[in-house]
Formats: C-alpha cells, structure tokens, sequence
C-alpha cells in the first residue's frame, strides 16, 4: 500500500499592478514596474506616457521620462509625474 502525501499548491498572484520605488542614484529616480500587464496594456501606457510627458528618441534621452524596451518599467524625474502615473493607471 503506497503512502499518499497531500501536495500544497501554491497560487501565484497574477492580478495585474503597479510597484513604485525611488533609485535615487538614477537621473530619473522614481521607477514603475508594470506587474502581470499584458502587451496590449503596456503599449497603451507607453502611448499614453508619450502624449503626457513627450516623445522619446532612440537615445532614451527625455529628461523627463524613460520606459524599458518591452515596456515593463518606466521611470521619472519628477514626482509629480510619478504621480499623475500612478494615479492614472492603479
């Protein structure tokens, strides 16, 4: 007869959110971290980040704002902006 162990499984939270921090050594300090956000959504936030805070060239040189190429973090200088961020998107 064969001993039966019940197994836990643990869920992963995957519900969509944001994580803010400050990288103070950073020129834009004030980081996002899109968390389980699909590509669609996170292209919407870009765009949205564009119109708001101006476009970006190649060279990530906006000094107001920046995003990862795959669009999973985005950074500011202001905290004000930051702000306007988060409290659009939550």
């Amino acid at each position: 007869m064969a001993l039966q162990v019940p197994v836990m499984i643990r869920r992963v939270d995957r519900t969509p959110r944001l994580e803010s921090s400050i990288e103070e050594d950073w020129p834009q300090p004030y980081k996002v971290e899109l968390k389980y956000h699909d590509s669609a959504r996170r292209q919407e936030i870009y765009d949205w980040c564009s119109e708001k805070f101006g476009h970006h060239t190649r060279q990530w040189n906006n000094p107001r704002w920046c995003s990862n190429t795959g669009y999973h973090s985005f950074w500011f200088k202001k905290e004000r902006d930051r702000t306007l961020f988060l409290m659009r998107w939550s």
